[in-house]
C-alpha cells in the first residue's frame, strides 16, 4: 500500500518517465538515474534504498518549478527545459537547459567490497542565472530513502552540523550537506509543503521518512550557485557489539586506575 495516493495520481506520468537512462556501478553498489535526472535507486548487495530524490526551483518569489518528474512532481508545474547527459561506469552528469537558468546534476558512486554493508553516492546540485539581471532563487531538494527497501521502520534525526540520518535496525545512511540551509522539514509518511517548511521534524519513532531542504540564493547575471551532498551508508553496530564496547572501555578505565594507584 505504499504511496498508493501518490501512485494513483501519477501513473500515468509514471508510465513516460520512469524508464531509466544509467545504471552507475562500482564494487557492491549499483545507482539508477531516471531519463528526467533524478535518482531513484541506490543499490548495495542488491538491496535498494532509495526512492526518489527531486529538485524543485522558485525564482523571485513567482511560481515553483519541478524540475525532475519521475516519479513524482507532487502536482507542480514541470520546468521546461532539454536535458543532456553524459556518463561513466560510477558518474554521471545531467544537464538542464531552460530560459532563465541552467542546472547541472551530478552524481558519484563509490562502492566497497561485495558483502559490506557500505556506500557512498557524491550528488552536486549547481544553479546558472543565464539572463542580465539578478534574480532571487529559492532551490529545493525532495529526498525519500527507504533503508533496506522497506518503507516505514526507518528513524531519522538533524544534525549535528549540517547533516541527516536515516537508519533501521540494518544500515545507516548520513547525509552530510554545504552549504547549510535556509529551511528545512523532515515528516513521517507525508511529503512536506515546500510553501511551509518548519523547521522541523513532524514525526517521532519508525515511520517512512521524507525530506524537504531549502536554499535561497541571489545570483547577479550571469553567476552560479553550487550545493554538494554526500550519502554515506554504514552498518548498524549489534545491540550486542555495543555493550561489549561499553564493557571494554569501563575495562580499560579500571585498569588505568589500579595503575595509577600502584
Amino acid at each position: 500500500m505504499k504511496k498508493m495516493v501518490a501512485l494513483l495520481a501519477g501513473l500515468l506520468m509514471m508510465a513516460a518517465t520512469s524508464a531509466m537512462a544509467l545504471t552507475l556501478t562500482n564494487d557492491n553498489s549499483t545507482a539508477e538515474i531516471a531519463n528526467d535526472g533524478s535518482w531513484v535507486n541506490w543499490s548495495v548487495n542488491g538491496i535498494n534504498s532509495m526512492y526518489q530524490t527531486n529538485f524543485f526551483y522558485q525564482i523571485n518569489g513567482g511560481t515553483i518549478y519541478a524540475l525532475n518528474t519521475s516519479p513524482y512532481s507532487y502536482g507542480y508545474e514541470v520546468a521546461s527545459t532539454t536535458k543532456t547527459f553524459e556518463n561513466t561506469s560510477k558518474f554521471a552528469a545531467v544537464t538542464y537547459t531552460g530560459d532563465q537558468l541552467t542546472a547541472e546534476l551530478t552524481y558519484v558512486l563509490d562502492g566497497a567490497s561485495p558483502g559490506q554493508v557500505a556506500s557512498d553516492m557524491g550528488l552536486q546540485f549547481s544553479l546558472k542565472n543565464t539572463t542580465n539581471l539578478t534574480q532571487n532563487v529559492r532551490v529545493f531538494q525532495y529526498v525519500d530513502l527507504d533503508i533496506s527497501n522497506t518503507a516505514s521502520d526507518d528513524y531519522a534525526s538533524k544534525g549535528p552540523g549540517q547533516k541527516i540520518n536515516q537508519w533501521d535496525e540494518k544500515a545507516m545512511v548520513e547525509m552530510v550537506y554545504t552549504p547549510n540551509v535556509s529551511a528545512w522539514q523532515i515528516n513521517g509518511a507525508v511529503a512536506p509543503d515546500l510553501a511551509n517548511l518548519n523547521n522541523m521534524i513532524t514525526t517521532t519513532g519508525q515511520a517512512d521518512y521524507r525530506w524537504m531542504l531549502a536554499w535561497d540564493w541571489t545570483l547577479g547575471a550571469g553567476l552560479t550557485a553550487q550545493l554538494s551532498e554526500d550519502y554515506n551508508m554504514t552498518p548498524v553496530p549489534e545491540p550486542g557489539t555495543i555493550v561489549l564496547l561499553g564493557a571494554g572501555l569501563l575495562g580499560l578505565g579500571f585498569f588505568g586506575r589500579r595503575r595509577a594507584q600502584k
